[in-house]
């Protein structure tokens, strides 16, 4: 599967991992057993590497159902969810602003694009050796 995902719960975070061609399904999927998961809770920030995604299936209304799921599934409470996006090549950097742009008008969902790890965790406030925690064991 080129989606895994990891549960900080000290860091209210959640490292999602994309790689190879990614499909709409997939990630659908990957999400339900994320929501699942016991350790799943309103208002973790999301992670999401894109930087080993190759391809992305080119299905726009998919994407932005999915999208929608996910708004509706997350955004329950009253404080926003923080999606980072972390896009160091030309095709992730494409995905991650289209993902952006199917999230403008939410007021519930702050999402950012970070090309590199430094910025990414900047952005969430994290400091740079959670990194190696994150990406040296499997998501």
């Amino acid at each position: 599967m080129p989606i895994a995902f990891r549960i900080l719960p000290d860091h209210g975070l959640v490292y999602v991992r994309y790689h190879g061609h990614a499909t709409v399904q997939e990630g659908s999927d990957a999400f339900s057993t994320y929501l699942a998961h016991p350790a799943f809770r309103p208002g973790q920030r999301q992670l999401v590497d894109l930087s080993a995604v190759t391809g992305v299936e080119q299905d726009f209304p998919g994407l932005f159902a999915f999208q929608a799921r996910k708004a509706a599934a997350l955004m329950t409470g009253p404080d926003q969810v923080m999606f980072v996006y972390l896009a160091p090549t030309d095709i992730s950097l494409r995905i991650a602003r289209l993902i952006q742009r199917s999230w403008e008008g939410l007021d519930g969902a702050i999402v950012r694009v970070a090309t590199d790890w430094s910025g990414a965790m900047d952005i969430l406030g994290l400091r740079q050796a959670l990194r190696d925690e994150m990406i040296l064991r499997d998501a």
